[in-house]
């Protein structure tokens, strides 16, 4: 039996299983859906579709996230993959900043996440992250001033040939809240037991920006019976820094914990 023409008067003859295979099929230069259409005589036609989409790897093809957005996604073996010698799979996103600010980024997946920050012209690197605590949390998280324009954020694995899920999102950075605390003045001190550290320990609280908070309190804590300490509630200076008022340790190793009384604090306690 004949099996059809298409639009380009292509024929085919079905073997012996009834089964015609056309020799191939390139669809067009636009985007979006192309239609064969496949016909034998009086036969109902059967009609194939596919679908021209630009290439997700590039730029043009990047899927767009905008502010205050999440995308659940998965990385998978058919992804795209860098170059070697790293070759790790990744997806593409676009992000379009209408006005300048400082934002946050964020990927969580269920593997050593790698999230960058690249010019959408040239895929340049303007920024990225790999663990928020090297180590620890193996999770993106970067916070960087963006000027208008288009921007692409890579998520990719850490390791080649790592797959899994994980989301996505941006948003503006906080400014003018406690956001983060991170240790002062005062660690590592070596001093006689049953002596008070010539530092007072502090920690510093910032918004998500950079910029001191002031006005948060805090309180500080040894371990139960190992050493002691005097003024543990303090709060933070215009400079954002609250202080103890003394340490005094015992023998051995001593610790002393800085717990700032805010919500959604990053490394807290310190």
């Amino acid at each position: 039996n004949l099996i059809g023409t298409d639009d380009d008067g292509v024929t085919a003859i079905a073997n012996a299983g009834g089964i015609a295979t056309v020799g191939s099929w390139t669809v067009g230069n636009a985007l979006g859906p192309n239609t064969l259409e496949a016909t034998s005589g009086a036969l109902t036609p059967v009609l194939f579709t596919a679908t021209a989409i630009e290439d997700p790897c590039s730029p043009a093809g990047a899927p767009l996230i905008g502010v205050g957005q999440s995308i659940n996604s998965e990385i998978s073996a058919t992804d795209c993959q860098l170059p070697a010698p790293g070759l790790q799979n990744f997806e593409l996103y676009r992000f379009d900043v209408g006005l300048g600010a400082t934002f946050v980024l964020e990927m969580s997946a269920t593997f050593d996440a790698w999230l960058s920050v690249l010019a959408f012209n040239t895929q340049a690197i303007i920024i990225e992250n790999d663990d928020i605590v090297p180590g620890q949390v193996q999770d993106s998280r970067i916070v960087t001033a963006l000027t208008a324009g288009s921007y692409l954020l890579r998520a990719r694995t850490f390791d080649p040939g790592q797959t899994g899920t994980f989301t996505l999102s941006t948003r503006t950075a906080l400014v003018g809240v406690a956001a983060v605390v991170a240790a002062g003045a005062g660690n590592d001190q070596v001093v006689a037991p049953g002596a008070a550290v010539p530092v007072a320990p502090s920690v510093v609280v910032r918004d998500e920006v950079g910029t001191p908070i002031a006005g948060v309190s805090g309180t500080f804590a040894t371990l139960p019976g190992i050493g002691s300490a005097s003024g543990t509630s303090a709060a933070t200076d215009v400079n954002g820094v609250a202080t103890v008022g003394s340490w005094t340790v015992a023998a051995g190793a001593n610790v002393l914990s800085a717990t700032v009384n805010a919500p959604n604090i990053v490394d807290n306690p310190v």
